[in-house]
């Protein structure tokens, strides 16, 4: 069953359960209520991903960034900006967690908040010392909708990132900013025994 399906069969459940009372009284809850179901109905269907809880969207997460090159002919394996593991706990609007991967790791802290039309949204800073210089990266994202008709879905997160502060000896400058994905990992074995938040 797709998010949607599951939604309406439990607006539905959640519906005839508060009103059985009126049934009783000889109230039509399909008469009275039918209205207050099709609202709800529709508003899943227009953001279906709003259903999501946070222990969903908790756990590890494979994170990629990509250079944003104007130019087509840029071989793809020219375009990564970075890519790790990152790791987040969701607990009511505040986002906790780490982003890393071999000799790399960043503190994550942050918000999560659902929009009037449903969609989450992150606001997230990662901050950490590396070879003994300060990292600050902050990130600007979404979760990406349920598609209709789609099959297995992964969740997804997209958005764009800034780099804060100056590293690498000046090789990696303040204010460039990249594009990233962050796919939701369900299959443990692929990820690192030794990845872990410090």
């Amino acid at each position: 069953m797709n998010t949607y399906g599951f939604t309406c069969t439990f607006i539905e459940e959640v519906i005839a359960m508060l009103f059985k009372p009126l049934n009783r009284k000889g109230y039509s809850t399909s008469l009275l209520f039918t209205p207050i179901l099709l609202s709800l109905s529709i508003s899943a269907i227009a953001s279906p991903i709003a259903y999501y809880s946070n222990s969903s969207l908790s756990g590890v997460w494979v994170y990629r960034s990509f250079k944003n090159d104007q130019n087509l002919d840029t071989e793809f394996n020219k375009l990564q900006f970075g890519k790790g593991y990152l790791t987040l706990t969701i607990d009511g609007g505040e986002v906790t967690g780490c982003i890393g991967n071999n000799g790399w790791q960043l503190e994550i802290s942050g918000q999560k908040s659902v929009r009037p039309d449903g969609k989450h949204t992150f606001d997230l800073t990662g901050k950490g010392i590396v070879d003994h210089e300060p990292w600050q990266y902050d990130y600007s994202a979404q979760l990406e909708p349920t598609m209709h008709g789609a099959q297995n879905q992964a969740l997804a997160i997209t958005g764009s990132v800034l780099r804060v502060l100056s590293h690498s000896e000046g090789k990696s400058p303040a204010g460039e900013v990249a594009s990233f994905t962050a796919v939701k990992i369900t299959d443990t074995d692929l990820i690192p025994m030794d990845f872990q938040c410090d």
